[in-house]
């Protein structure tokens, strides 16, 4: 049991440090933004639909549109003032991968902790 959730967890990671990667290397026109994963507290339990991968993958999905469904549109928002420039979700881990100006990060940063998430820097 520990052996699959432990694999399902390094695999997720792989995957959000690929696409990072993979983001970091775009083009940017503009060098003040940054990028920044923000996991969500919300986690799922999975020992109820162990064995059953589409189940797993299932709950995994309901768990992060559930906690990220109050944030999408303030990210849309932020978006069209040139807060964020782009933002993707990942919900094997319920986070969201943002990349924004480095004042809106200073900002965010000044009304943390919240009680859904926290932004790690990369």
């Amino acid at each position: 049991m520990a052996n699959w959730r432990r694999l399902v967890l390094i695999l997720g990671g792989l995957v959000v440090v690929g696409v990072l990667m993979t983001w970091q290397f775009l083009p940017s026109q503009t060098p003040q933004y940054e990028t920044r994963i923000v996991v969500l507290k919300a986690k799922a339990n999975l020992a109820a639909v162990f064995g059953n991968r589409t189940a797993v993958k299932r709950l995994l999905m309901q768990t992060a549109e559930q906690s990220q469904r109050e944030l999408i549109p303030q990210l849309e928002a932020w978006k069209q003032q040139g807060e964020v420039r782009r933002y993707r979700r990942f919900w094997i881990i319920n986070a969201i991968a943002l990349k924004g100006h480095s004042k809106f990060f200073k900002r965010w940063s000044a009304i943390q902790p919240s009680p859904l998430f926290a932004p790690t820097p990369l």
